[in-house]
């Protein structure tokens, strides 16, 4: 599985939220499936919202997942979790 996670409104002042792309799923994965999958991984993560939203893209969401990246100033993409 590939993805790339990017943590949005750290400096625009919107409500602090993540963008995640996610890619190259496990052929045991179906995409109606995917949904349950995130539900479930945020029932671990404490201090989570309960908003969440699943959209199945493939154009477009690079652009819109790094809107507020700059060439040099990517500090808002988790890599160590990419």
């Amino acid at each position: 599985m590939k993805y790339l996670v990017v943590v949005e409104g750290e400096r625009t002042g919107k409500n602090l939220h993540l963008h995640m792309a996610i890619g190259d799923l496990p052929s045991y994965v179906k995409w109606n499936e995917v949904d349950g999958l995130v539900r479930n991984a945020k029932l671990r993560v404490q201090e989570l919202d309960e908003q969440h939203k699943v959209d199945i893209v493939d154009s477009g969401w690079m652009e819109y997942l790094t809107k507020e990246l700059g060439m040099k100033d990517t500090d808002n993409v988790l890599w160590d979790l990419a």
